[in-house]
């Protein structure tokens, strides 16, 4: 086994070598064309299934999907020609990817023993397309000022999906792509989606994006600026609780207590300004629209919110309950494949098909966690844990040693997103298809791999 290792590392190092002499030109990272290229499909993907071409032949055409198609036939036609080198990233970074190919590999392996064959396929290709923005964002974001862009990327875009949640709770209107289109039940008829097919998708947007927000209001001396962060805040916050999404309200406060630590260490003033302004918010705002009749079942401030979710865990039929079914089912499955996990895609199936508890017609199983788990099996799982949790530490030590007050910033900004996101993953129906997880965990792995590149952690 050792012999066979030394021979590929040779081969390895020999590759590396000859590659290097052949390409003269400039490196990914330093292509100013490919990175916006990059930027403008990572761009297109926040907006998701909002900007998409009408049907052709039965298959629907997202303009994220194209842009990611050009851009890799871009990339690959420059590589061939050795007109643009790829960079290797560091040991840690690689073996980050080396989980996400032995993550995508044992999807393939799976089919063999999925049930839903499709849908393992069509799991499959979304597993591929995900992964590979994964992968582009370590090859072309190699310099701290290249995650500029994205980053004012998700306040930019939060701005974009609070004003169409904002249209939403005023009209009763949604877009097309949304669960509640032309829904005629007022309880629904009012809540927020954007772009997303549920509310509770918009709401995890909204947990990631507001460290983002929080972290210009910090570190931004502008006056102007600062204040429309507060503004924007003040909207974020009142959509949450339009949203009724209680998992991410935990999420949001989870964050919070996070960012009060953090300020404590640096100044005890502030953090209790902070906190102080925070109870205040979230005891006293209430929703900035009210129109008669649509806030009766929905609660209108984090008194009504407690109340709320009692009254939910004591109903047999609530969401809560059906959560828990969906629970119990899962880990039946994942038992009773003995950790392989059911098959790539396959746990729709799997709980439509031969659920033992009643989920009360709710096949997703709203837990992004369990999803991995049962989809995947034991291994991948285990990967993926300790994946996050080795990104959450090392970003802990990056807002540590941050020397500015640009790189204190993007970290602290990642770091708050990557804490709430646990709880966020069991808020969504599904957080496969939720771009911003992939480009959360994209941006974090290409953001730790720029620093260790300038030895800054």
């Amino acid at each position: 086994m050792l012999p066979a290792y030394r021979f590929m590392a040779d081969i390895r190092e020999e590759y590396i070598i000859y590659y290097a002499a052949e390409c003269n030109n400039q490196h990914l990272h330093e292509h100013w064309s490919m990175r916006m290229f990059l930027y403008l499909v990572i761009f297109a993907g926040f907006l998701g299934p909002v900007l998409f071409i009408p049907k052709f032949m039965g298959i629907t055409f997202f303009p994220y999907r194209i842009l990611l198609i050009l851009f890799c036939i871009v990339l690959m036609t420059q590589v061939f020609r050795k007109k643009v080198c790829l960079s290797l990233p560091d040991k840690t970074t690689r073996l980050y990817m080396i989980f996400y190919l032995f993550w995508f590999a044992f999807a393939l392996l799976s089919l063999a023993w999925a049930p839903d064959r499709l849908a393992g396929i069509k799991a499959i290709i979304l597993l591929f397309t995900y992964i590979l923005i994964v992968v582009l964002c370590i090859f072309c974001l190699h310099k701290i000022e290249h995650f500029t862009a994205i980053y004012y990327m998700w306040p930019a875009v939060l701005v974009i999906f609070l004003a169409l949640a904002v249209w939403e709770v005023t009209t009763g209107h949604h877009l097309s792509t949304s669960a509640y289109y032309m829904v005629e039940k007022l309880s629904f008829l009012y809540r927020p989606s954007a772009v997303f097919f549920n509310t509770n998708d918009l709401s995890t947007y909204i947990v990631l994006a507001l460290p983002f927000v929080v972290s210009i209001i910090q570190y931004n001396k502008n006056t102007i600026v600062r204040l429309a962060g507060i503004l924007l805040c003040l909207i974020a916050f009142d959509i949450l609780f339009y949203s009724d999404s209680k998992g991410n309200f935990m999420a949001a406060a989870v964050q919070a207590m996070v960012l009060m630590v953090l300020l404590w260490r640096k100044s005890k003033k502030d953090a209790l300004l902070f906190v102080t302004i925070t109870l205040l918010l979230m005891l006293l705002v209430p929703f900035p629209v009210n129109i008669a009749g649509i806030n009766s079942e929905m609660p209108s401030n984090a008194q009504d919110l407690v109340q709320h979710t009692v009254n939910d865990v004591q109903s047999e039929d609530g969401s809560i309950a059906s959560r828990i079914a969906l629970i119990k089912n899962a880990l039946i499955f994942s038992a009773g494949s003995y950790g392989l996990g059911v098959g790539a895609g396959n746990i729709e199936y799997m709980i439509e098909y031969h659920g033992v508890y009643d989920t009360n017609g709710i096949y997703k199983v709203h837990n992004w966690w369990l999803e991995v788990l049962v989809n995947y099996g034991i291994l991948v799982f285990m990967g993926y844990l300790v994946m996050y949790l080795t990104i959450l530490l090392s970003m802990f030590k990056a807002y540590q040693q941050a020397e500015d007050s640009r790189q204190k910033q993007i970290s602290q900004a990642l770091l708050l997103a990557l804490v709430a996101f646990p709880i966020g993953a069991i808020s969504t129906s599904s957080l496969f298809t939720f771009f911003p997880q992939w480009i959360l965990f994209g941006l974090s792995i290409a953001y730790l791999s720029a620093l260790k590149r300038e030895s800054r952690i």
